[in-house]
Order: C-alpha cells, then structure tokens, then sequence
C-alpha cells in the first residue's frame, strides 16, 4: 500500500476549487442576484424617512448627512452578510441529502461557506456603487473617518463570521427538531432590529443601549457602521473588537458542538 506524499498546497488548491464551482454557479443566475438586492432596499427607504425627521427636528445627535451615511453603510453591511443556509440544512438533514455530503471528504461547511462567499462577491459591484453614488448625492462622505477603515475591514470580516455561524447553528438544530425557520426569523428580527438596521442604536433609550453592547446583534451591523462613521471611542474600540472576537469564538465552538453531537443522532437513526 503506497502512502500519499503530504502535500502542503492541497488546502489552497482545495479553496480555488470551492470558489471556482461557487462563482460558476452564482454567474448562472446573476439576473436573480439583481432581484435579491433590489428586494434588501429596505436600510435605503429608512435613510430617506430618518433624513426627513432630520431635517424637521432634533434627532440626538444625528444629522441628515450622519443618517445617510449610516444607512448607506447598513445597506452595504447588510448586502455583506446575507447568509441563508438555514432552509439549506434543514434540508439537507431532513431529506438525507446529508448523507451523500458526508461520503465527501470535506466538511459541508466549506463548500457552503464558499458558496457564501460568491454570494457577497456577486453582490458588491451592484451594491458598492449604489452606495457611492448616494454618499456624493447626499455628501454623506463628508462624516465618513477614513483612517478608520483598516478597522472597519476588520469588523466587517468579524460580522459575516459570527452572522455566518449563528445561523449555521440555527439550521443544525434540524438534527432535533422538524422545523427550524423560526430560528431564522428570531434570528433576522435581533439581527435587524437589536443590530441597528432600523435606527441608530445611539437612538435607543439608555437601558436598551446598555443590553444590545454585551448582544450579538450589535456587531453584525452597527459596530462597524460605527467605527466607518467614527463615532466609537478609542477606548471604546478595543471593548468591542473583544466583544466581538468573544463572539465569534463562540459562534464557532457552538457551532461545531452541534455539528458533532447532531452527526451521532443523524448516525443513530440510519439516515
């Protein structure tokens, strides 16, 4: 029996094959990519009524250039982390589609996770123009601290990364349970509403404030949006990026709790 010579390129090799059958995939439907994005316009509508009350009385300590900033960037983030894979493994585990994924010798993580990934790249040359568009019209570029944007990146990366793994978590939860979009539902309602898709979290009463910092939510969409518009604190910075990793950290290990613990239940029952 020969042995296989380790090969230290095989992961990469392995990754440009995951994106290359993802990007072939997502280029066949870019006509339905166009509907997905014109249906998430919704952090647009909510920059024209804020803008509106802007402009007609005090709202804290926004003004219509800081509400059209934000929004714009929530529209961005929002296009950034779009995960659905949810109905994907509900499916997958209820109709024994698993099954075959597990003959592979790669975790179905990964070839989801690429697939993921070609969902965002797909969505960027239509969604990052918009947004530069509306920055000049509004001059919403003005509030934008651009130094901050090394940081921005890294918030961003650590908001599709813990997004990505809760709702991972909430479609391995088929492995106990018949139906699991109400997890999805729970999850876009905090996701949007607790994470500041609907208004500034600086808007909330104070108490309300207080709760969303120590809470998932606020780092997928508002941290960044926050450091991008420069209203987070030096030291209020590091309190959040440790947050934040604490979070993804999280994520991931009950993530692969699940994984594993679901895998024997899934094995038990001879699916």
């Amino acid at each position: 029996m020969t042995r296989r010579r380790f090969d230290p390129l095989r992961p990469l090799r392995l990754a440009r094959a995951l994106v290359a059958h993802s990007f072939s995939e997502y280029a066949a439907y870019r006509m339905e990519m166009v509907f997905w994005v014109v249906g998430g316009t919704l952090p647009l509508f909510m920059m024209f009524l804020w803008i509106e009350l802007a402009e007609q009385r005090a709202t804290g300590s926004f003004s219509a250039a800081d509400f059209a900033a934000y929004f714009l960037l929530v529209f961005l983030v929002r296009h950034m982390t779009p995960f659905v894979p949810v109905p994907e493994l509900e499916r997958a585990i209820r109709h024994g589609e698993l099954s075959a994924q597990l003959l592979r010798p790669l975790d179905p993580y990964w070839p989801m996770s690429a697939s993921q990934l070609m969902d965002i790249a797909h969505r960027l040359p239509i969604t990052v123009p918009v947004v530069i568009v509306g920055m000049i019209w509004s001059g919403a570029w003005q509030v934008i601290a651009f130094e901050d944007w090394p940081l921005l990146v890294l918030a961003v990366f650590g908001a599709i990364l813990l997004h990505y793994n809760l709702l991972y978590c909430a479609g391995l939860a088929a492995f106990w349970m018949e139906r699991v979009r109400g997890f999805e539902g729970l999850m876009w309602n905090g996701y949007f509403v607790l994470g500041g898709g609907l208004a500034p979290i600086a808007l909330f009463p104070d108490l309300v404030q207080q709760i969303i910092v120590w809470s998932p939510f606020r780092y997928m969409i508002s941290f960044p949006i926050e450091i991008a518009i420069g209203r987070v604190a030096p030291a209020d910075m590091w309190f959040g990026f440790a947050l934040l990793t604490f979070w993804v950290a999280f994520s991931i290990g009950l993530m692969r709790l699940l994984w594993h613990r679901g895998l024997r239940r899934y094995a038990a029952y001879g699916s």
